[in-house]
């Protein structure tokens, strides 16, 4: 099986600092002149995880099963568990995955402390320069952070490697049980790399529209993939988000406001359920998601390009709000 993880662009990147200095020609006696002033870029964030939990393929996704049904067929209520499985052994492969993860972590906590201690001296440093010295000194720290970056990424894909094929040896220990009708553990990794690829590519077509140079991905900051993310999540049904989107309020409620009202009530309350447990849900492609960057701040475009995604899929306004609302109230 292809590890996803490598076989997919990137959604977000990494930026290095870049510092034009003005140089000119003067006389002895005339003072260096200062810097020219650059306007930075504009950067963009987005809560990748958000996004691709919300998208309306992920309505047939099975979180139990960690498998699609291969037909949007009527979704059953009732969430169908996994058939006995090695449990021993997959327990064991996922206290692996869960050593690489918390190494990856580490990792990125320590790039960025390295990078930001890298710029603070360098910023630090600069405005005392004559015009040459300044140009030695950005050369040099642009080498600096070079070394850092690529030294980072190097390590970072040792480790991806190694938790994909983790990974894959628990699909395919799941895999082994799981009734016709949901997808195989490769065509699993194939279909939400589909919904990965259009997420980047809307999230693209977003930051393009709002003038972004550059989108990263906040999510994982915050959410990292806790161990408790890989126990079966508390929702009531296998198919949550899927109802969701799918049901619509029963008729001969029209004339009954209040009803109505507590019907999309409870489509929030589900929104709400399948959002906290977005770490569960996803767990089983995080070599794919583990390459984002984690920063924080910038223009946040997670809600437009959510919206973007609903409206590629034609959703209804009042459930996109739902489903706005709920990511809203979590955070």
């Amino acid at each position: 099986m292809p590890r996803p993880a490598r076989s997919h662009p990137r959604l977000v990147v990494s930026l290095l600092p870049l510092l034009l200095l003005a140089a000119s020609a003067t006389g002895s006696a005339a003072p260096a002149p200062a810097p020219a002033k650059v306007a930075p870029p504009v950067i963009g964030t987005v809560d990748l995880l958000t996004l691709l939990v919300f998208h309306p393929a992920m309505a047939t996704y099975d979180p139990f099963n960690r498998a699609f049904l291969k037909t949007p067929a009527a979704l059953p209520t009732e969430p169908p568990r996994r058939q006995e499985v090695n449990k021993a052994r997959i327990k064991e492969l996922e206290e692996k995955l869960q050593g690489l993860d918390t190494r990856m972590n580490e990792l990125r906590a320590q790039f960025d402390a390295e990078t930001r201690e890298a710029q603070a001296a360098f910023d630090a440093k600069l405005p005392g320069l004559a015009t040459g010295a300044a140009h030695l000194e950005t050369h040099r720290h642009n080498i600096r952070m070079n070394s850092l970056s690529v030294r980072f990424t190097s390590q970072m894909r040792a480790l991806q490697i190694q938790a994909s094929q983790l990974q894959e040896a628990i699909n395919k220990e799941l895999g082994a049980s799981l009734p016709s009708r949901y997808t195989s553990p490769e065509e699993t990794q194939q279909r939400f790399a589909a919904i990965f690829a259009e997420v980047q590519r809307l999230t693209q077509q977003v930051a393009a529209n709002r003038g972004v140079a550059a989108v990263l991905d906040s999510g994982l900051s915050r959410l990292a993939f806790p161990p408790e993310s890989n126990r079966p999540p508390d929702l009531s049904s296998a198919f949550e988000y899927g109802e969701v989107l799918a049901q619509k309020p029963p008729a001969g409620l029209e004339n009954d406001p209040p009803a109505i009202t507590g019907f999309y009530d409870l489509q929030k309350s589900r929104a709400e359920g399948w959002y906290r447990h977005r770490a569960t849900i996803l767990h089983p492609f995080q070599p794919m998601l583990q390459q984002s960057f984690v920063v924080t701040g910038g223009i946040d475009l997670t809600a437009e390009v959510m919206k973007a995604i609903l409206d590629q899929y034609k959703i209804e306004a009042r459930i996109q709000g739902i489903i706005l609302e709920a990511i809203h109230a979590a955070n």
